[in-house]
């Protein structure tokens, strides 16, 4: 009996450690890069985009479509006010555009947002055999009836985000983004985040 309770209370302590480590990895994020597959679902259809993402807090973040053919070359920029979209494929086409609810909650910096900003956030510990991760819940605040809550793959070992899904009012996944090679708290150039 007494074994028993030193393990549970020994995976409890290790549980909470992962999690205590991944909220200040969280918290102290300052800059990402990192290559993703973005997928939008909807009743209709499923599309699947290829692309990078740069993000520098607070609110300065870079977009770059890779695949489909259809849409590569196709660039988002945001110096933390505005939002332009570069065409490269039209000689440098400009495009003004407004806030986007889809766009910015494949940021990681939406979900820490959300998550450090709920009060019925969630975090879960799982072993599948293969690597340890956790799982983050977050609310998304708003009336959209696409857009309800996230939840963050983290691989526990590593600290990195391998998954963000985002969840629509039946429980079902309306955006699933993969990140392939995620990096945190790196330098990047402030001219990724300038319209030139």
């Amino acid at each position: 009996m007494i074994c028993i309770t030193i393990i549970s209370c020994k995976i409890k302590t290790e549980e909470k450690t992962s999690i205590s480590k991944i909220q200040d990895m969280l918290l102290n994020m300052k800059t990402y890069k990192t290559t993703a597959k973005v997928t939008y679902i909807s009743n209709k259809n499923k599309n699947t985009y290829k692309l990078k993402q740069y993000l520098k807090v607070p609110g300065q973040y870079r977009i770059e479509l890779i695949e489909p053919e259809n849409v590569k070359d196709l660039v988002t920029i945001c110096d933390g006010e505005k939002i332009i979209q570069l065409e490269n494929k039209v000689e440098k086409k400009l495009t003004v555009l407004k806030p986007n609810e889809g766009r910015t909650l494949i940021l990681l910096e939406s979900f820490i947002m959300n998550y450090f900003n709920t009060e019925d956030a969630v975090s879960e510990v799982y072993d599948n055999g293969i690597k340890e991760v956790t799982v983050l819940e977050a609310t998304i605040p708003g009336e959209s009836r696409y857009f309800v809550k996230q939840k963050l793959w983290i691989d526990n070992k590593t600290l990195v985000p391998t998954k963000l899904t985002i969840y629509d009012i039946n429980n079902e996944a309306s955006i699933i983004v993969k990140y392939e090679d995620f990096m945190y708290n790196i330098e990047l150039e402030d001219s990724l985040f300038m319209f030139q």
